[in-house]
């Protein structure tokens, strides 16, 4: 796709958004892409408008107290987790239940959404009205200092749609001012050889897994791996999956 000249002005990136919108149906990333800016910045230059004033999106920014507004999503009920990069899509849907954090790592444990945050990638956020056919969506949407989305919460036709109001009004920012500065994105970082990563170890480790959790661990800090690369690591997990097709099931452990 061949991307538009980057557009500062937040009025003019909210029209090019509802054009769009209408005449493609395109995604918040796609018309980001043609753009030439974030999703970040697509959202944040509808800070400030309102679906009552005839806007197709609203957004609403939210102070940066990201372990406190996990907290309080329980009330909310069941809702959809998403969570993507560009090359995969991960939705879940359940309750945030029993969050909590130390520093800026925090942990949700809620049967159907379990989840490990990174809260110092969290730079932005915002709760997000849009009018989708004859109904709003509403959604709680966040973004690393580059305006990269990094974790999305959509709300369901079952859930408490006054509790999401009520965290919207607790969680509002004072500035509600439209746009985001945004920093370049940084380089990922270099990744082993496949020829330097211990085959043999990555096996074991594999096989002793207990928790999910425990799987960004033994990318990251054991072998050097780089988790969010499609080729990351290509030797080990081929190798890992061999091991694990060869497994009879009672050999087999959970991951």
């Amino acid at each position: 796709m061949t991307s538009m000249p980057p557009i500062c002005n937040t009025q003019m990136i909210a029209g090019e958004f509802a054009r769009l919108r209408r005449e493609k149906n395109a995604r918040h990333r796609d018309i980001a892409e043609e753009l030439a800016i974030s999703e970040g910045e697509l959202i944040a230059a509808h800070a400030g408008l309102s679906l009552a004033n005839g806007a197709l999106l609203g957004a609403e920014r939210l102070q940066a107290d990201w372990p406190a507004i996990v907290a309080a999503l329980e009330p909310l009920g069941e809702v959809m987790a998403l969570t993507r990069n560009a090359s995969c899509v991960h939705e879940k849907t359940g309750v945030y239940r029993q969050a909590s954090h130390a520093n800026h790592v925090g942990l949700v444990l809620g049967g159907e959404i379990d989840l490990r945050v990174f809260y110092r990638q969290w730079a932005h956020g915002f709760a997000v009205r849009e009018m989708k056919e004859h109904e709003v969506q509403r959604s709680l949407q966040f973004f690393d200092a580059a305006g990269q989305a990094v974790h999305k919460i959509f709300l369901k036709p079952q859930s408490d749609m006054a509790a999401y109001d009520a965290l919207v009004s607790r969680f509002a920012d004072a500035d509600q001012t439209a746009g985001i500065r945004v920093t370049a994105q940084a380089a990922p970082p270099a990744e082993l050889p496949d020829a330097q990563i211990d085959v043999a170890g990555f096996r074991a480790a594999w096989a002793d897994l207990r928790d999910t959790h425990d799987f960004f661990t033994l990318l990251k800090k054991i072998f050097g791996l780089a988790p969010a690369g499609p080729a990351s690591g290509r030797a080990a997990l081929r190798a890992a999956a061999g091991q694990i097709l060869r497994a009879r099931p009672a050999q087999r452990r959970r991951a």
